[in-house]
């Protein structure tokens, strides 16, 4: 499977139940997806639906969590039943390199955390 489709397939069902649907409604974001060896992809929230489309976003820049990755680490994040030990751990490790607009004066980066953690 894809990176693009493992991102839509966890969030198509994030979006199904009511604990995803839930946490969805909280967050207007975009994540972009880059993928070292695969094609790149973004996911946009908004409305309470996620949304994942192949390519680059057009959003502000300045507004979107940019993850730089390989096809490995997207599957490890997406794998249903893997424990996922977190962006932190993927960054520390060397497997992630991750973009992130500031709120204050903080990286905005735990919504997209909640989100990549959640399976339904």
């Amino acid at each position: 499977m894809e990176s693009y489709e493992m991102a839509k397939l966890h969030f198509e069902k994030l979006g199904a139940s009511p604990e995803g649907q839930q946490e969805l409604c909280k967050f207007n974001e975009v994540m972009q997806f880059n993928v070292k060896d695969d094609e790149s992809f973004y996911i946009e929230i908004k409305g309470g639906k996620a949304t994942v489309t192949n390519g680059v976003s057009t959003a502000d820049p300045k507004k979107v969590i940019s993850l730089t990755l390989d096809k490995a680490t997207v599957r490890e994040i997406f794998q249903k039943g893997q424990l996922y030990p977190g962006l932190a751990d993927f960054m520390f490790s060397g497997k992630l390199w991750l973009k992130a607009p500031k709120t204050g004066d903080k990286p905005s980066t735990a919504w997209a955390a909640k989100l990549l953690r959640m399976h339904v």
